[in-house]
């Protein structure tokens, strides 16, 4: 094998490399931006959410507190 075809084969070997890089490369674009739009879509769902809540959860909140309760004797 002389130096031509050695660097016809280093050729081609990179050129696959930069066409796999590349479009390993646009993939993790597209999944980026897709990403992207589910991070958003999520922030919208909890902001409806949380308006949907505060129309059902009432203003007023009240504090229910356990008293001691002593131990009434039992009629047989």
């Amino acid at each position: 094998m002389d130096w031509t075809q050695a660097f016809t084969i280093i050729g081609t070997i990179v050129s696959i490399n930069i066409v796999l890089f590349v479009y390993l490369s646009n993939r993790m674009d597209t999944m980026n931006q897709r990403l992207t739009v589910l991070e958003v879509e999520m922030r919208n769902v909890n902001q409806r959410l949380s308006t949907i809540e505060g129309y059902l959860v009432p203003r007023k909140v009240f504090r229910f507190e356990e008293s001691e309760t002593k131990d009434e004797p039992k009629e047989n």
